[in-house]
């Protein structure tokens, strides 16, 4: 998806119900309702569902890839020389 999403939109299983700033009420196809934050929905990384609906291999990739960049990120932020 680019740019920010607006109320009606569909993005995977999510039906966005409210946006307020940067969180998104959001309906699963399951009826659940959650709180998103606007930044994943935009780009495409939000869950694809509440987990009511299994994640593709690909998807399960993309997700992996983004937790081990965030972790190398913070060893980054927190390296000192010598450790």
């Amino acid at each position: 998806m680019i740019g920010a999403p607006t109320t009606g939109t569909t993005v995977n299983h999510w039906r966005i119900v409210h946006v307020a700033g940067r969180v998104a009420t959001c309906q699963c196809c399951c009826g659940a309702i959650r709180t998103i934050a606007v930044a994943p929905l935009a780009d495409g990384t939000a869950s694809p569902s509440c987990g009511c609906q299994p994640m593709t291999p690909l998807q399960i990739e993309t997700q992996r890839e983004e937790v081990e960049r965030e972790v190398r990120q913070r060893e980054l932020k927190n390296w000192r020389p010598g450790d």
